[in-house]
């Protein structure tokens, strides 16, 4: 039973998930941002509806205030960051009785629920950092092969000039080993082939690796 072997890493692999994970959260983002969002009303009129008894419901977040009517509307309203909810309700003689009866939550921003928001743009932007990182080394290693593409594998020339041809550098053309014996015995013995006509070859082409 073959092994099947191990793909290497694609750094394309990382882009593809990134997107879908963009594209996954932007599709939550619309979902959340496409739900219904509670009605901005102005302080005054808060004021008012708090005084007419109409709200069941009050939670403030630093200068933002959520409001539950008694039919379950839930709107929201701004206050200066400065001023508490009870100063306000005091600047506008709201009756102690009709704050007493409104379930008041005062939400602070902790140390954790900054850090929980925060956490996910660190988490996104080191998967950003990453990416860059990747598809730089892809573009710089592609460069890097363009570079070498066609570079020559030959040997240097300084190095290889010492080196004296021998008739073992042709081991295995026969005939053209058999055509350079041929040469040098008619430049040692010439008069042996002048006797029988034979003339002198101008050159020998060879062709090939040696």
């Amino acid at each position: 039973m073959t092994k099947r072997k191990q793909k290497p890493f694609n750094p394309r692999n990382l882009l593809y998930v990134f997107v879908i994970v963009l594209l996954l959260g932007s599709l939550l983002s619309a979902i959340d941002i496409g739900g219904d969002k509670p009605e901005t009303i102005g302080l005054s009129t808060f004021v008012e509806r708090v005084k007419a008894g109409e709200i069941k419901e009050i939670e403030v977040e630093n200068e933002v205030v959520r409001i539950v009517t008694s039919d379950d509307t839930k709107l929201v309203t701004r206050k200066e960051g400065s001023e508490s909810l009870s100063e306000l309700f005091a600047n506008y003689d709201v009756p102690t009785e009709t704050v007493q009866a409104i379930n008041i939550q005062i939400k602070d921003t902790t140390t954790k629920e900054v850090m929980a928001r925060i956490i996910p743009t660190l988490v996104m932007a080191l998967v950003l950092g990453l990416l860059a990182w990747f598809m730089i080394k892809q573009i710089s290693g592609t460069q890097n092969k363009a570079m070498s593409f066609g570079q020559s594998s030959t040997k240097d020339p300084a190095a290889t000039k010492d080196h004296k041809t021998t008739f073992a550098d042709v081991a295995g053309a026969y005939e053209a080993k058999e055509e350079l014996v041929e040469v040098v015995s008619f430049l040692k013995e010439p008069k042996k082939y002048d006797a029988v006509g034979a003339k002198i070859p101008k050159g020998v082409l060879l062709m090939g690796k040696p």
